[in-house]
């Protein structure tokens, strides 16, 4: 799974299944699952207790319905890594899962910003610059200001859904693909790497959009302290294409080498779903308690201060 003194397999074969996969672990490689497998349940529980707190101090569902599938992002990925480590060979059916919800999650948090925008009616003169991360952030000079208008609304729409149609899509291909032998683990084909540049720009397309969006409604959004909810989420879609892409270029230059039964290629993914269980786990404790911290502050000395401000007519 992790590192092994076992011999080193540098061809293109399957990774082991999960029976063998056990049987290679070390003493300290089985103490690593154990911890990890601690840490995944503390993020669940955190998640949980998350979710009853909102419920305990709030009096309306408002906004919070909405909320709870956004914060569910980091569980699932969670768990999905966690189970590609237990079950390398079933990587790939793991990543399928992950980019249902991960869509599933950008379109939910969309339509949270665009409703409070619409709720709190934006001024029509506003204006919002094109130079934003991670597309244009050093064009400030030659992108303009343009209007928050319908048209404006309309071309954010489709930054943010064509990754919401597209990542699933691609994802579920890749998987067809592999059931029938022309994609194979640690193997480049042609096929695989049409799908990483679309899923690529896809996922650009989709963070650009966002952060206009959250620009756009920064004035709506202001009192409800969806900052870092909103940083945290860019981290994630970081998380999953350019991580895992940054390791699998280290792979192919021999940076991370093969060992065991993993070929260089397969144990770059195995890194990757390694290092996604902590970071869920810390992007949740920030998105949750951080949050949850600036609100107290706003509310001063208001115990029963939701994790959103939730307010009975906030949403229609």
């Amino acid at each position: 799974m992790f590192n092994s003194h076992h011999i080193r397999n540098c061809s293109h074969d399957l990774p082991p299944n999960i029976t063998t996969h056990f049987q290679e672990l070390s003493t300290g490689e089985f103490v690593l699952v154990g911890i990890y497998s601690f840490l995944l349940l503390i993020t669940w529980l955190i998640y949980t207790y998350d979710n009853v707190y909102k419920h305990r101090f709030s009096n309306t569902n408002g906004p919070l319905y909405r909320m709870k599938y956004i914060q569910a992002v980091y569980v699932v990925y969670s768990t999905m890594a966690y189970l590609a480590l237990i079950s390398p060979r079933s990587s790939i059916v793991c990543e399928l899962v992950f980019a249902i919800y991960i869509s599933f999650a950008l379109k939910e948090f969309m339509c949270f910003m665009l409703e409070l925008m619409q709720e709190n009616q934006p001024n029509e003169c506003e204006t919002v610059s094109l130079a934003a991360t991670p597309l244009a952030c050093c064009c400030w000079l030659c992108c303009p200001r343009v209007k928050v208008s319908n048209t404006f609304i309309l071309g954010i729409k489709f930054g943010v859904y064509q990754a919401v149609v597209l990542r699933p899509l691609l994802a579920f291909i890749e998987t067809i693909l592999w059931s029938n032998g022309f994609l194979k683990f640690g193997v480049e084909t042609k096929a695989g790497q049409v799908i990483e540049l679309v899923n690529g720009i896809s996922i650009l397309f989709a963070m650009y959009a966002s952060v206009l969006i959250f620009y756009a409604s920064k004035n709506s959004t202001s009192q409800f302290f969806i900052n870092t909810k909103f940083i945290c989420i860019q981290l994630v879609m970081l998380v999953a294409c350019g991580q895992q892409n940054l390791l699998g270029l280290l792979a192919k230059v021999g940076a991370i080498p093969c060992i065991t039964h993993f070929s260089a290629s397969v144990r770059a993914e195995d890194l990757h779903h390694l290092m996604v269980v902590p970071e869920m786990f810390v992007l949740l404790v920030i998105s949750t308690f951080v949050h949850r911290k600036q609100n107290q502050n706003q509310g001063g000395n208001n115990e029963q201060e939701p994790l959103l401000n939730d307010k009975a007519d906030f949403l229609p």
